[in-house]
């Protein structure tokens, strides 16, 4: 500064550097003032994309940890993945849409992911739905919102040249066979379990369903079947191998257990036909065809035609 001299800033407040210069000032001026002000760079900015995304299996986002890339980048010996996550590698990459963002400057203070996702706008997807990727050092690691806000240990801080991606996941599970509704149903919430992804579709058909014949498909990680002293499909690609869960409602206990098994992305449920259904289903159709007959019969002979 001229008739200051060079005045120390690093690791100190605007407000700081102001007060010094001033102070230097005071010997050569009356009563002067001065105004520092912090100028954001582009170099140290993070850019932040909004994107839809298609379709993508749970098994790679089921527990995400964010945290991951920190020692992934510190430890030279482990090879980085391409998608840092806790439950093996998900079979259906992600296959998104072009994004559109902005770059946010960082504060000399830095900032946390959540920070520069609401300096960003925030996310416009419900939080259920919507998925945080930062990719760094070429490195990418992804993690559910919903996990993100709730667990303040994955909230870290942003480095200039992060690229933070939320990509929009409508998470959904399938229902077919003897039940009230079968579709593809949305997750209104992260969190489902089995007994409430069977309320969503109406319930299993007392004229039709089989109670011990309701099954549930999905990729679970080999690790799982291992702990579970199972055998790991054949030709299983990617860690991950096709299991079937049979659940029987006719013993009670499958009700306690319904209420905390948990439904992930792109789970199928089958609820398989109670074996007098295909009789059922005989005499319901012969019934459209002889019922209109009878009731002509029935109704002539009563007005005598």
């Amino acid at each position: 500064m001229p008739y200051a001299g060079r005045v120390p800033a690093a690791g100190r407040l605007p407000a700081e550097v102001q007060q010094a210069i001033e102070a230097r000032l005071a010997e050569k001026a009356l009563g002067p003032q001065a105004l520092v002000i912090v100028k954001k760079s582009a170099v140290n900015a993070v850019t932040v994309l909004l994107t839809e995304s298609g379709q993508v299996s749970s098994v790679g986002f089921g527990e995400t940890s964010i945290e991951n890339l920190v020692s992934d980048l510190s430890n030279p010996v482990r090879a980085p993945p391409a998608l840092a996550t806790g439950a093996g590698v998900s079979p259906n990459p992600i296959q998104a849409a072009p994004a559109a963002g902005r770059r946010v400057p960082l504060s000399p203070g830095g900032d946390r992911l959540l920070q520069i996702i609401a300096a960003a706008g925030g996310a416009k997807a419900p939080v259920h739905q919507t998925f945080v990727r930062l990719s760094r050092d070429g490195t990418t690691a992804t993690i559910p919102l919903e996990q993100l806000v709730a667990d303040p240990v994955e909230d870290l801080y942003a480095q200039p040249g992060d690229v933070i991606t939320l990509v929009r996941t409508p998470q959904t599970f399938s229902v077919f066979g003897a039940t009230g509704r079968n579709a593809q149903i949305a997750f209104d919430a992260r969190n489902i379990t089995f007994g409430e992804a069977l309320a969503k579709s109406q319930g299993l058909r007392d004229d039709l369903a089989k109670p011990e014949g309701v099954f549930l498909f999905r990729y679970e990680p080999a690790s799982v079947l291992q702990a579970l002293d199972q055998p790991v499909a054949g030709g299983a690609r990617g860690g991950v191998t096709p299991v079937v869960y049979r659940f029987d409602l006719r013993d009670g206990k499958t009700f306690a257990l319904a209420q905390e098994f948990p439904v992930d992305d792109k789970d199928v449920i089958f609820v398989a036909d109670a074996p007098a259904a295909q009789v059922y289903k005989f005499f319901a159709a012969l019934n459209q065809v002889t019922g209109p007959i009878v009731t002509g019969l029935l109704t002539c002979h009563y007005v005598k035609c």
